[in-house]
């Protein structure tokens, strides 16, 4: 639905659909849009539930599933039973994300085992690595306490464990106290529970399991797409640069690719295909236009040949104002090429120049002027 909505759908037609959701569902600055990804939020809503499983264990629900699914064991060891329920099977799939974000605060040791659960706050994934030894397998971490004088038993931690996770679990602190051990969120400052870390969580294990069919992977939160997001342009202008720069326009070239039978030359010069590239960039008319602005470019000569890369390397050395402008003249040279395309007006450069640097500011001071009077709403003024 959301999908449909931003490529403009009505009704039962079909409208094509040139980035894919699962590009678009990535944060701004990796490159999408920030929209929702369902399927991770899902996950993470019942990683909530069986959240309140283990930290309410004498709310209703919990003794309910308790007695069905697990009497003799932990939540956490419980299985999937005979016919489970579609309920009890959900839990487990929140389960699985709850496993890979949780680790345990020390008490007194008793809940933790030393070899199969998260305690270690600074090992990677919170796990301990050796092999067991002089301890059973099952052993809990109290068995590495001295309950009397409440300390690590510090001799024994260093002939069981290596040398850094020996340091690291000595520099745990211990409570005066016979405290329980604690159930932690790793993914939030103050350990407690929250779904939106728990769905950019969910997201990012989805990410790991692509790439790893992948023979190689590049980041692009590299702070390139936070650039464009920050230029003081509308959204309008942005989101129109945005899929300049993700080459999701339709140009001849990419209505070609879908399967629609169009002249793939250049509708304004002729002279060559017409890709997001040429249109933007080489075309006489581009050229001409990027001569002419404010920035005074020649864009025949330019060290990057496509035009993601050429955008991002010049949002790279301009501050939000250039950056604005910038973006407010992609926008605008691509409505210069839809008037030629469909209306068949042919512009002059100054003149259009001028108008849409004027229709820029005009529409910006708009919009910020709306974003102000929606801030004053929301806080009440």
């Amino acid at each position: 639905m959301c999908k449909n909505f931003w490529w403009g759908q009505v009704g039962d037609e079909n409208r094509m659909a040139l980035i894919s959701w699962d590009s678009m569902s990535k944060p701004k600055q990796e490159g999408g849009l920030g929209f929702r990804n369902f399927s991770c939020f899902n996950r993470a809503l019942l990683a909530k539930q069986g959240w309140r499983l283990i930290q309410y264990p004498e709310s209703l629900a919990a003794q309910v599933l308790k007695a069905k699914y697990y009497p003799r064991s932990s939540f956490w060891e419980a299985t999937g039973g005979h016919q489970p329920s579609f309920t009890w099977r959900s839990l487990l799939k929140g389960r699985e994300l709850l496993k890979e974000g949780c680790y345990w605060r020390v008490g007194n040791g008793t809940r933790i085992k030393i070899w199969k659960d998260k305690w270690l706050p600074k090992s990677h994934n919170h796990l301990v690595h050796s092999t067991p030894r002089d301890l059973p397998a099952e052993a809990n971490v109290s068995a590495l306490i001295d309950h009397v004088n409440r300390a690590w038993r510090v001799q024994t931690i260093r002939q069981i464990f290596s040398h850094a996770q020996a340091e690291e679990i000595i520099s745990i602190p211990l409570s005066n106290t016979d405290l329980q051990d604690e159930l932690m969120w790793g993914c939030s400052k103050d350990g407690s529970f929250n779904v939106k870390s728990a769905t950019s969580l969910a997201r990012s294990i989805d990410v790991i399991k692509r790439l790893k069919h992948k023979a190689s992977c590049s980041s692009e939160s590299d702070g390139r797409w936070t650039k464009l997001w920050k230029a003081s342009a509308t959204p309008r202008a942005k989101n129109l640069c945005w899929r300049a720069c993700r080459d999701a326009l339709p140009t001849c070239v990419n209505l070609y690719k879908r399967g629609i039978e169009i002249d793939v030359i250049c509708p304004i010069c002729g002279n060559d295909y017409e890709t997001l590239t040429h249109i933007l960039l080489d075309c006489d008319f581009a050229r001409d236009f990027w001569r002419k602005s404010p920035f005074r470019l020649c864009t025949s000569n330019r060290r990057l040949c496509e035009f993601g890369a050429w955008c991002h390397d010049m949002l790279s050395v301009l501050d939000e104002d250039q950056s604005g402008l910038l973006v407010t003249l992609i926008w605008g040279l691509w409505s210069l090429r839809n008037k030629w395309v469909f209306e068949k007006k042919r512009e002059n450069v100054e003149i259009s120049l001028g108008i849409l640097l004027t229709v820029g500011v005009a529409m910006l001071l708009q919009w910020s002027h709306k974003k102000g009077s929606a801030r004053g709403r929301g806080q009440g003024l």
